[in-house]
């Protein structure tokens, strides 16, 4: 999961939105963007198989950081995506709106709205 983060989006960060600090890196955003795509593609695999949640029925910390990743992913416009489609998306929208309406969820929405 942390490469998700690590190896996709923080690439994106560092050789896209910072690329006056980091240096652009067009071609490595573009092998992460994919990379991302592909992770993406076998977690919703895990998540047919496991259930609501990644570990299965229980909410727990993995979930946290892989909504935190879709967010992240949404708002660097990288998905929603045509390369990922049917029932991937489908599974991977419906995951993140469950997570989406948790309470603690809601509330660290507007907890980081109120400061912006």
């Amino acid at each position: 999961m942390t490469e998700l983060d690590a190896q996709g989006l923080w690439l994106h960060r560092k050789h896209q939105a910072l690329k006056q600090v980091f240096g652009a890196a067009p071609e490595a955003v573009e092998h992460a963007r994919q990379h991302v795509y592909s992770t993406l593609k076998i977690l919703v695999a895990h998540l047919q198989e496991a259930g609501d949640y990644l570990l299965g029925a229980n909410f727990s910390a993995a979930d946290i950081l892989l909504v935190h990743c879709l967010d992240w992913a949404s708002a660097i416009k990288w998905l929603p995506t045509p390369e990922i489609t049917g029932e991937v998306e489908a599974v991977l929208t419906a995951y993140h709106m469950r997570c989406c309406q948790r309470p603690a969820y809601q509330r660290s929405v507007e907890q980081r709205n109120a400061k912006m």
